[in-house]
């Protein structure tokens, strides 16, 4: 699974916006209130925008990120599993009228009930509070707080180290130390080049 492609038709500060994401990971650095976070929101949002969970969550991801002009919250995700491309868009205005699609890149058949309950769920395999957890790094911290349920995380590594069966929470693992080691590697050579 890889993302190719980010398109913030309005979300934040950013409208009509698009990113091409390359292989490997991507570093989105800038000075105080150039976006990074709103970048890293809107990945969020399209892959676990919490409409299914508690209603003072998702108007709190809303309200934040509401576009300055007044428009609706909208993009598209564009991504490849298994070596197809998908293209997932998200819409929401404040009249409560949202979307959520997710559409095969070659064939424009929608497909969006492969990738339910969320996208973030069906493409890496577990819930919003482990992506939070493990891959999302915010400032500080996220405007979301855990909800009562066990951790994804500790569950994980508590079944890895009771016996249990380690297929996910060995990949899982696997996955987030690659992703530290091409970080460090990224951060290095940014401090090269800001040098």
């Amino acid at each position: 699974m890889k993302l190719t492609k980010l398109t913030l038709h309005s979300f934040g500060r950013y409208k009509d916006t698009v990113i091409d994401l390359k292989d490997g990971l991507n570093v989105f650095y800038g000075p105080n209130g150039a976006g990074k976070s709103t970048l890293i929101h809107f990945l969020l949002w399209m892959l676990y925008d919490p409409e299914s969970r508690k209603r003072v969550l998702r108007e709190k991801l809303r309200e934040r990120f509401r576009p300055w002009d007044g428009s609706a919250l909208s993009g598209e995700l564009e991504f490849e599993k298994n070596g197809v491309p998908y293209r997932a868009e998200r819409y929401f205005d404040t009249n409560t009228k949202r979307r959520f699609a997710v559409y095969h890149g070659v064939s424009g058949e929608d497909v969006t009930a492969d990738f339910m309950p969320t996208l973030g769920e069906a493409l890496f395999g577990f819930g919003q509070e482990a992506f939070l957890r493990t891959f999302f790094v915010g400032q500080l911290s996220t405007p979301f707080e855990k909800e009562g349920k066990e951790d994804e995380v500790q569950a994980a590594l508590l079944n890895l180290s009771s016996g249990g069966d380690a297929s996910v929470s060995k990949s899982v693992l696997k996955e987030a130390g690659g992703l530290l080691s091409e970080m460090k590697s990224a951060m290095e050579q940014l401090e090269k080049d800001v040098a």
